[in-house]
Formats: C-alpha cells, structure tokens, sequence
C-alpha cells in the first residue's frame, strides 16, 4: 500500500460531499445521500483500524472520493410500497450494532428515495431468480444517485433464508452488515458467521458464496473496480 494513502487516514470526505453538487440539484434526495455518505464514512473512519482487512480499501475509496462523488442525477420521492420495501423494513427493524444509532436515522431519511434493482449482482448468475429476494440500490456508482466509474456505495437486501451461489469478481468489496445473521464461505478459508454491525472483507477474484439465516439481511456495501487492483493489490 503505497504510504501517501495511509496519511489519509484522517481526512473526511464531508467537503467534497458539500461542495460536489451545483445548487441547482440540491433536493431532498441528493441532501439525505450526502447525509447517509458523511455518517458512513465516519463511522469507518472510527470503527476501521489499520490491522483490519478492510482497512486498505477504506482509504483507498476515501482518497478517490475526496476528488469528487460523481455526477448527481436528479433523484425523485418514491411511492413506498412492494415486497422489496417491506423486506427493508423488516430488516432495519431488527438492525443492532455498535454505531448504527447515527447510520439508521440517515438510512431512514434516504428511504423514500430508494428505487430497489431486482437482479443478480453478477453475469454468471443472470439466470438465477431474484424477485423479492435479492435487491440492491447504489448510493454511489454505475446506476447511484452519484455516478462514478471506480467506486461504489450501496445497499443489499436479502430475504431470509436465502442462498447465494459461489461466484467471484476482479474488484475488493466490504460488506457491513446492517440486520440478520449471514454465514459466508470464501474459497480456501473457513465458514463465518456475520452478525449485525460486523463487516466482512472479499478480496478480488476470490470465490465466495453466502446465505441469510432466519430473518432477513440488510448490509452496505463498498466496491473499489478492478481498474486500481493489479496483482489482486491495491495501487
């Protein structure tokens, strides 16, 4: 990890999040997500130690950040309502962990603006059924109320008692588990049990599967592209 990352460590990202969005677009939406990004990024910044596995990437998705969020779109109110929302619901309700008392309010106030993908995450699975039991949002990325190439911010929801596939990609993600219990099994490691308010780090190109126990599973999810990766490091 090159050095000049780490003296980063302390560095917020909350002057870009103030200052990346013309006026012009300053809605409800796009001010509940720059919310949720600073509580994020702060709880990280306090709860992320360097002998974490994840602490690399953090700092890594830090550093591009600070340079700006992306591209703002316009973001409407949703008409809360479905199987997806009512699952998020139930999820958040049962949400418990050091810290999450700051996040879940944030969580909350972004809500009506969640419009949830029903789809696999992953090609290899295009064929799998996901309806009312995958969802996903992206705060930050491709298809995020911020766009951006490199990094991603988002939500995933799982219904109970739901099975994963084994698959992999080329780029790092971090998993923070929000609500339920999950087990996860990475290639050449052991089976591992996430409770709520844990993360869990995937290095790229490391096969993995995971299924949700008997409620449903809410996380936030952080993803750094393959493009900043060679050797499966960061550069």
């Amino acid at each position: 990890m090159n050095p000049s990352i780490f003296e980063k460590k302390n560095m917020t990202i909350s002057n870009s999040i103030d200052t990346d969005t013309p006026e012009s677009l300053e809605t409800d939406g796009i001010i509940a997500a720059k919310q949720f990004l600073s509580i994020l990024f702060h709880h990280l910044d306090q709860n992320v130690m360097p002998e974490d596995d994840e602490y690399d990437l953090i700092i890594k998705i830090k550093s591009i950040l600070a340079k700006g969020l992306g591209q703002a779109i316009q973001v409407a109110r949703n008409e809360l309502g479905g199987e997806a929302h009512a699952i998020w619901t139930q999820a958040l309700e049962s949400a418990s962990g050091e810290g999450l008392e700051q996040i879940l309010p944030a969580l909350r106030s972004l809500e009506p603006y969640i419009s949830w993908i029903n789809e696999a995450g992953y090609r290899e699975h295009h064929l799998m059924d996901t309806s009312g039991t995958y969802s996903y949002f992206e705060v930050i990325g491709p298809r995020g109320i911020f766009r951006h190439d490199l990094v991603t911010v988002g939500f995933m929801m799982l219904s109970a008692d739901f099975y994963y596939p084994a698959h992999s990609h080329p780029d790092f993600e971090c998993i923070f588990a929000l609500s339920g219990r999950s087990t996860w099994h990475m290639e050449k490691g052991p089976i591992i049990s996430i409770p709520s308010g844990t993360m869990i780090y995937i290095p790229p190109n490391r096969r993995h599967t995971f299924w949700t126990m008997e409620r449903p599973f809410a996380a936030i999810y952080l993803c750094l592209e393959s493009i900043v990766v060679k050797d499966n490091r960061l550069i």
